[in-house]
């Protein structure tokens, strides 16, 4: 990070300091704070606004010696802008918690139209996380002071949980994830004989965060182990959509036939009591399970080329499967794991 530090200042000599004010796509440079004599403006929406250098590892991209590029854009209109109004820009940024406010105040002023000419969309996961969704926002809210009116214990990690999930839910890397986890557990689960390989289609992470409550802590030892029980509750409308096939007998007469399965299976209700884990070094992950069955209302609507499936076998068999996953994998004494530090496959911190 020092190497690139210094190229950046190496490219840029001569920084001049102003105060500035963003205004639309509008970015004022004024000698002070009084705001008395305009040296310059910058069309914000004909840049493209980016971190220089790029690729930064995330803990280092707010560095104040690390600047916020305006890349010049070209347009039509070019031929009517100065040679000062088609520069490039370096900004820096003395505070780095200010500096990200200024990141994406401009990532937002970018989207601006200048000239009666549209800018070029941003990425659509970019316009999601900008649009912050205020529904969400205000559920979490209410779920939140309502627990401090009962509890004043646990608002706060509630908060947390449910602030870091609204950053995160919308992510492609999060569906991904847990896709990926899903399909682990699908390839070890026991299928009834009459129903093939099930393939994850769809992913729904839902927009409510668990609720965490009545946590208590059961052991801290001198070895290290820790252990934690709390109380989890879901009631977000996860859905799944598993692509599947099954082999059906119509009548005795027909032979049997293999139809494609759609099964959509939505949680819309979860809560159970959970354990906590982390074992004595060198263990590098948080183990979690639940000391009894959780409380599940599980909803499977098969869908077979877009009619809804009326064989309760196959809805029956997939829940029965869910339930039994769930038992033989975070059921004590069975636990999943969740590392939280890397091992680079030794299996622990040495």
């Amino acid at each position: 990070m020092q190497k690139q530090a210094e190229q950046v200042q190496q490219e840029h000599p001569e920084i001049d300091t102003f105060f500035t004010v963003l205004k639309y796509d509008t970015l004022f440079l004024y000698d002070s704070d009084e705001q008395l004599a305009c040296r310059g403006v910058i069309l914000t929406s004909l840049h493209d606004v980016s971190i220089h250098p790029s690729n930064l590892p995330d803990n280092e991209v707010f560095f104040k010696d690390v600047p916020i590029r305006l890349t010049r854009r070209d347009t039509e209109h070019d031929d009517v802008l100065d040679e000062e109004s088609a520069r490039d820009y370096y900004l820096f940024i003395n505070s780095p918690v200010e500096k990200e406010d200024w990141y994406f105040a401009l990532l937002k002023s970018e989207m601006a139209q200048p000239l009666e000419e549209p800018s070029p969309p941003l990425p659509p996961h970019v316009v999601s996380t900008l649009n912050f969704d205020p529904e969400t926002m205000r559920r979490l809210i209410g779920q939140v002071y309502t627990d401090a009116d009962k509890d004043n214990s646990m608002p706060w990690l509630n908060a947390l949980v449910g602030r870091l999930f609204l950053a995160v839910y919308k992510t492609d890397l999060l569906r991904e994830h847990i896709i990926h986890k899903i399909i682990k557990k699908t390839t070890r689960l026991r299928k009834p004989g009459f129903i093939d390989d099930i393939k994850v289609r769809d992913l729904y992470v839902g927009e409510q965060s668990p609720h965490i409550w009545d946590p208590h802590l059961l052991e801290l030892s001198p070895d290290g182990t820790l252990r934690i029980a709390l109380r989890i509750r879901y009631n977000g409308g996860f859905r799944v959509e598993i692509e599947t096939g099954a082999v059906l007998s119509v009548t005795s007469h027909m032979r049997p036939i293999r139809v494609p399965v759609l099964l959509s299976a939505e949680v819309r209700h979860f809560e159970g009591r959970m354990l906590l884990k982390i074992k004595p070094p060198p263990s590098n992950r948080l183990w979690i399970g639940f000391f009894d069955m959780p409380d599940m209302d599980l909803v499977v609507e098969p869908v077979v080329s877009a009619k809804s499936l009326k064989y309760p076998m196959i809805t029956q068999a997939i829940q029965s499967r869910i339930r039994d996953m769930m038992r033989e994998t975070v059921v004590l004494p069975n636990m999943d794991d969740i590392p939280f530090f890397p091992s680079g496959g030794s299996g622990g911190i040495f």
